[in-house]
């Protein structure tokens, strides 16, 4: 009767262990930086897996999947769909919206962030404008949680956020070097 209880006991422990949430990051979620110069420049920082990213966007600008391709590929067919990728991220200064340059980074070292080792860096750039008192950021095209670092001017730790799916985050303080 002892051995039927000490399994069972293990049969139960092994079921909440795989019901437990992951902790860790799972493929295809992203992560963000997000630095404000003291010059009145912002650059935000996104690392993603190119090979998760290209078939939402296309998902999103209606067109049929186009499946894997090499990393060449991938950063064309991204960059083609820059406008669909601008529309799902939102960058706000005071809760107004602003529209940011884009640039496509591939990295080559590799990436924990997906499966085949690709990663890229889509940078979102501008102006802060003047008198901008807090940061916002989000974007709604991830389904997980992403991370957000931010850094603002004259800071030299970073802040983090932990998103859910297109949550949009906390407004970042740019003034004080907080999140309020």
């Amino acid at each position: 009767m002892r051995r039927f209880t000490t399994g069972v006991a293990v049969l139960i422990a092994l079921v909440f262990l795989m019901c437990a949430p992951a902790f860790a990051h799972e493929i295809g979620t992203i992560r963000v930086n997000a630095e404000f110069q003291k010059g009145g420049t912002y650059r935000i920082s996104m690392v993603a897996d190119p090979e998760t990213l290209l078939p939402r966007l296309e998902l999103a600008a209606g067109q049929p999947l186009s499946g894997s391709h090499p990393a060449e590929e991938n950063e064309r067919r991204i960059v083609a769909l820059q406008r669909v990728l601008l529309d799902h991220v939102t960058i706000k200064f005071d809760g107004v919206r602003v529209t940011p340059r884009f640039e496509y980074l591939p990295l080559t070292n590799g990436s924990t962030y997906s499966t085949s080792g690709q990663a890229a860096m889509m940078r979102f750039s501008g102006e802060v404008p003047p008198k901008a008192r807090s940061f916002a950021w989000s974007y709604s095209l991830i389904y997980s949680s992403s991370e957000m670092l931010a850094r603002p001017p004259g800071a030299y730790a970073q802040l983090q956020q932990w998103l859910e799916a297109d949550q949009e985050s906390q407004p970042l303080n740019l003034n004080e070097a907080s999140i309020p």
